[in-house]
């Protein structure tokens, strides 16, 4: 996406507290959270089109409203960007289009806030920095109450008696024969012609799409597999015991020897498993066969990378979208990662599953029982 070329990209671009802001974050996250960066760069440059834009006086930079006289305008501004008024029982109540947005900037303010205090330090100006903290007390005091809790009732509201339309199972199925079908085709065309970059990423774009449909994961997990994660995959011939083998049913050792587990780095540094079907490794095994006739960059650490030059990976969001808009689903807008997930969180429900077997399902979906249980089952009316 990048910052763009319009007014608030040229912001982004022209102001120095913005572009410290984006060099730090890009520092912690690396290029894997470019888009969320330049993302949130933006929500500050409008932010600062809008402070500019209440006070006339002269144009100024973000930092020139770090200061405890000029809370109350930012206060202004960030109401301005992203929210309106309802009408209730003759009661207007404020709300926020963009929840997101009012949430994000108090923290991305608070960044902005440690990062000005870190230049004053260094330069020896006390007196800015002393007007800086008293800057943040203020946005620690105020901005809760003022904004955040605006937003966070915005989404309360929203969210009462709302309908979560799950994806269809016949969706689903449609869905998984359509990738399986084009899995088998695409996977010739490579071999057929290895210098192909685009029949290359097609089937990288296919073979994401199906890891994320079987087994449910956030797609971003899935798309950030790494190939050293690929390489030193456990084997379950090495790891499993006479114990467990003798404790598993027949079709339970046949899934065992026939699936492929890897383990990629999930939410929080929890580490998560990705079960990969016989013929999505086979595949696998062929992109990185093919990655340097393909022009993959050779630094690209990423199993499913973009292609040419870049260092990044394929957003499994994006390609999950692109092969559902390629075929006729009642609801192909019920089909994203968080919204499987939801759908096979509901589904056991209907299983007499024991608490230990939902916390190993939990474990699987990348997140604990009581995350599990309070935002990803449904209520018990929808089974």
């Amino acid at each position: 996406m990048g910052l763009g070329s319009d007014e608030i990209g040229n912001t982004c671009r022209n102001d120095v507290l913005i572009l410290k802001f984006g060099a730090m974050q890009f520092e912690k996250y690396t290029n894997t959270q470019s888009e969320f960066i330049h993302q949130t760069m933006r929500q500050l440059a409008r932010l600062t089109i809008a402070l500019n834009r209440l006070d006339k006086n002269c144009s100024k930079a973000l930092a020139d409203f770090f200061t405890p006289d000029k809370f109350d305008l930012i206060i202004q501004a960030t109401k301005e960007i992203r929210m309106n008024h309802i009408s209730s029982d003759s009661i207007t109540i404020p709300e926020f289009h963009s929840l997101s947005l009012a949430l994000k900037i108090g923290y991305a303010l608070k960044i902005c806030i440690a990062i000005q205090r870190g230049s004053a330090i260094r330069a020896g100006n006390m007196k800015k920095n002393e007007s800086l903290l008293s800057f943040k007390e203020f946005i620690e005091m105020g901005w809760n109450i003022r904004i955040s809790s605006n937003a966070l009732s915005t989404l309360y509201r929203r969210k009462f008696n709302s309908t979560q339309l799950l994806p269809i199972t016949d969706d689903l199925v449609k869905l998984s024969r359509y990738i399986d079908n084009n899995i088998v085709k695409t996977k010739l065309d490579v071999e057929s012609d290895n210098r192909d970059n685009q029949k290359w990423s097609r089937l990288a774009t296919l073979c994401l799409a199906r890891i994320i449909l079987f087994n449910k994961r956030r797609s971003g997990e899935a798309s950030k597999m790494k190939m050293s994660d690929y390489i030193s995959r456990p084997s379950w011939e090495e790891q499993n015991t006479e114990e467990i083998r003798e404790s598993l049913t027949p079709v339970e050792k046949k899934l065992a020897e026939s699936m492929t587990m890897v383990e990629v780095e999930g939410k929080r540094g929890r580490k998560v498993p990705i079960i990969l079907p016989p013929v999505i490794k086979e595949c696998i095994d062929i992109l990185i066969r093919h990655r340097d006739e393909c022009k993959i960059s050779f630094h690209n650490k990423y199993v499913f990378a973009r292609s040419n030059e870049s260092k990044s990976f394929l957003r499994g969001h994006d390609c999950l979208k692109k092969i559902c808009e390629e075929i006729h689903l009642k609801n192909p807008d019920a089909i994203t990662g968080t919204k499987l997930r939801k759908y096979v969180a509901t589904v056991c429900q209907l299983f007499n599953m024991s608490e230990n077997e939902y916390d190993w399902h939990a474990w699987h979906l990348g997140h604990d029982i009581t995350v599990h249980r309070e935002f990803y089952r449904m209520h018990e009316s929808a089974i």
